[in-house]
């Protein structure tokens, strides 16, 4: 049978217990007054043992929670092993009995933890993110305190992060749109102002993108970019107080404001700076220029550009030092044959200079201008004998090395070269014999100019002297003295030319010996 521990008297178990009955045997010679007393006494002992059991529950909650858990699960267990019905009929009563005392001990109990658990995680948050909660009203406060705004936007930007996902917290960080706009048009109107320094609008700009939601606003990127050409140009100037230090400080600043940019503003910064730099490189010496070149080079590993901005820059550097090199041998002296030589050691330095900061294509073009230097220098050079042809040939072999291994195609084009000039100086050279024949020359006279080329030219005489023979072929006394020379038969003489032939023997006899 179950067992109701309220339904029976105290000490008489089995009799159910009557609250009136007890009264009034108790109570039965009391008076009114007597009664009310002891309903006094009664209420205040009945207060104190709930505030003792809900200390008690308090302390020990973990411990109830526990106990009516077991419970719970005793009873699950009995139902699912299918025990005897009037068993687990007795045993369910018995089970309620207990869970009703749990509820009524523990009535109010557990809710007051849960309050103070509630309300205290909530005084925790609040304390926690107490700068978001009232981000609003401190960024009103520092609109004009821009370092201070930021510092606080960042803090609770990193609360924000945390609890995005709450819906409260969206519309509170939503509530400081008008703020934000605010500032960052503060910080926009600061970098305009007249006479802001580059310095001044990097500053501004950093905090500007420190707040702002978008990271490629260009308003703000083409405010710095116009501000970095303002102070370039005044840097310019007053470059010719120390033009090194200017191309230093505009070069500081284009790294500058390539690192803080999107890829078009890199490539308008690109297109101004190299401006900038030709205003003075060109100027300069060509040592100073292949330093800062070198510099140049180094820019791309300074700072991250994009692909196109990165094309832009190469293609610029490319033009710089093309025509660097152009106006290097552009600049060629006054060569005479005495001078040639140091014309072509000028060729030299000039080349050194640069070999070792173009690229492979590059190169292509600097071995091509010093196949045009050489060329002009000995259109130049004026030659008055075949000695000074043999001298300006050799200065000229001796640059070969500069071209490469001597199978390369630039070796081949100077070999090409030495070979017009020489052929053009024989030409020049068949040339005045041509003339002399024309206006009538004496056969002593033709034959003492070829005893001049024969002195001069011992390496190439008789490749010219070839050429020559048909141009005398009516020119017996000629024939005759070239007949050993270039290993042909003598043509037959009559008396009269035999005659001349031996007049003129002790002065041309040599030929025929040759």
């Amino acid at each position: 049978m179950a067992m109701d521990a309220e339904s029976q008297e105290p000490g008489n178990p089995g009799k159910e217990f009557n609250a009136v009955d007890v009264i009034n045997k108790t109570y039965a010679n009391a008076t009114e007054y007597d009664l009310n007393d002891a309903l006094i006494f009664l209420t205040k002992v009945i207060n104190r043992t709930k505030v003792r059991n809900k200390q008690l529950v308090k302390q020990h909650f973990g411990k109830f929670v526990q106990c009516r858990t077991v419970l719970e699960e005793i009873w699950v267990d009995i139902k699912q092993k299918g025990y005897d019905k009037e068993f687990t009929t007795d045993l369910e009563n018995n089970i309620k009995v207990v869970e009703e005392k749990f509820r009524k001990m523990t009535s109010g109990i557990s809710d007051d933890v849960e309050g103070k658990i509630e309300g205290g995680r909530r005084e925790y948050y609040m304390k926690k993110y107490s700068l978001l909660f009232n981000v609003k009203f401190y960024l009103r406060r520092n609109l004009h305190n821009l370092e201070r705004f930021v510092d606080i936007y960042k803090g609770a930007m990193e609360m924000y992060l945390e609890l995005k996902n709450s819906v409260y917290i969206q519309k509170v960080w939503n509530s400081i749109h008008d703020e934000r706009c605010e500032f960052l048009e503060i910080i926009y109107r600061n970098i305009q102002r007249p006479g802001c320094t580059f310095h001044e609008a990097l500053y501004y700009f950093d905090l500007y993108f420190k707040v702002c939601e978008h990271k490629s606003e260009h308003k703000i990127m083409n405010t710095l970019l116009v501000n970095f050409k303002e102070n370039s140009t005044k840097s310019l100037e007053l470059s010719y107080l120390d033009e090194e230090e200017c191309l230093k400080e505009i070069t500081r600043h284009y790294l500058k404001i390539m690192g803080r940019v999107d890829g078009k503003i890199q490539i308008l910064a690109t297109d101004h700076y190299f401006e900038c730099i030709e205003k003075i490189l060109y100027n300069k010496e060509l040592l100073f220029i292949k330093v800062w070149i070198r510099k140049l080079k180094e820019n791309t590993k300074v700072v991250e550009l994009s692909s196109d901005a990165k094309m832009v820059y190469f293609s610029h550097l490319k033009r710089v030092k093309t025509k660097v090199i152009d106006d290097g041998f552009r600049k060629i002296p006054s060569v005479t044959v005495e001078t040639f030589k140091d014309a072509m050691a000028h060729m030299e330095d000039v080349f050194n200079l640069f070999i070792d900061v173009v690229s492979k294509e590059e190169k292509r073009h600097l071995k091509n201008k010093v196949l045009e230097y050489i060329d002009k220098c000995y259109e130049s050079v004026e030659l008055k004998k075949f000695s000074d042809l043999e001298s300006v040939i050799k200065d000229i072999y001796e640059t070969k090395h500069l071209l490469g291994p001597p199978d390369s195609e630039d070796v081949k084009d100077l070999y090409k070269m030495i070979n017009k000039y020489m052929e053009g100086h024989a030409t020049k050279i068949i040339g005045i014999v041509k003339g002399m024949i024309e206006q009538k020359a004496s056969d002593v006279q033709i034959l003492m100019e070829i005893v001049r080329i024969i002195e001069e030219m011992p390496m190439e005489h008789l490749r010219i002297l070839r050429r020559i023979k048909p141009l005398v072929e009516g020119h017996s006394i000629v024939m005759y003295y070239l007949s050993n020379i270039l290993a042909f038969e003598p043509p037959r003489l009559s008396n009269d030319l035999r005659k001349k032939v031996d007049e003129i023997g002790d002065q041309f006899g040599f030929l025929l010996n040759t």
